[in-house]
């Protein structure tokens, strides 16, 4: 299965369920720090932008417990694929707290042409607790702009569940200049959900075997945006672990 076969090329294992990653990168490579005001998380593109487009984006975490109160609040983390220009191709998972009540559930997002998420039936219940691998890739051996979402979804102490949605994109190919990992609010009229701790394995690339992240080497202009409001007051921090050695990273939200 492709799952397997990327987490033997990776370098990733599963262990109790999660995700853990043993690829280093370079200490030695600029990480240009950022703000933003609707989502927090590293990007980084390849060194030779335009002959080395990226065609991957991957990421594991479990999926955090929300802090629902009486108001509706939101938060989405996904990973995917954009560009300059604002054309984003991306899949994940989205936390709601409507009523007090915790809601998650997966979709995906090929923008401007679908400029709203896409639900995918098959992962409309998801729930906090439940580890993710995920991965976006271009694949236009398939077809021309053709990106698919490989979703591998771990409940604890139950059967595994695999779900694979293939979609398409206008111009797809120029919506590949960096891979990233993000936390956002994609409404920002609606507060960002307090969530519990968040580690995640972020990895971008050009394929199985060329993978970089922000920071080792392989990549420019790479940052790590901290998502703020209005005010400059951080909602959602995000910092690499060890030092920004391997390729996981750690969101906090504001308490």
């Amino acid at each position: 299965m492709k799952f397997h076969r990327a987490l033997r090329i990776l370098g990733l294992a599963i262990t109790s369920g999660l995700l853990v990653c043993a690829l280093a990168t370079s200490a030695d490579a600029a990480v240009q720090q950022a703000s933003s005001t609707n989502w927090s998380g590293p990007e980084g593109r390849p060194l030779a932008i335009g002959s080395a487009p990226v065609t991957h984006a991957e990421a594991s975490f479990t999926i955090p417990t929300l802090t629902c109160g009486p108001k509706t609040t939101q938060v989405v983390i996904w990973v995917g694929m954009d560009s300059k220009d604002e054309r984003v191709t991306q899949a994940g998972v989205r936390g709601l707290c409507i009523n007090g009540v915790e809601q998650w559930s997966g979709f995906f997002e090929a923008y401007p042409a679908n400029p709203s998420m896409l639900p995918i039936p098959a992962l409309s219940n998801l729930r906090s607790g439940e580890s993710v691998w995920l991965r976006v890739d271009y694949r236009p051996d398939i077809a021309r702009d053709a990106f698919v979402a490989d979703f591998m979804i771990y409940p604890p102490n139950a059967p595994s569940q695999m779900v694979l949605k293939n979609f398409y994109s206008p111009s797809g190919a120029k919506q590949r200049a960096r891979s990233e990992c993000v936390v956002e609010r994609t409404d920002t009229r609606l507060p960002v959900a307090k969530f519990t701790d968040l580690p995640m394995v972020c990895i971008g690339g050009t394929s199985d075997t060329q993978v970089f992240l922000p920071g080792n080497g392989l990549s420019q202009a790479s940052s790590i945006k901290q998502l703020v409001n209005n005010h400059g007051k951080t909602l959602v921090s995000v910092t690499p672990m060890d030092s920004g050695s391997w390729v996981n990273f750690h969101w906090l939200a504001a308490q």
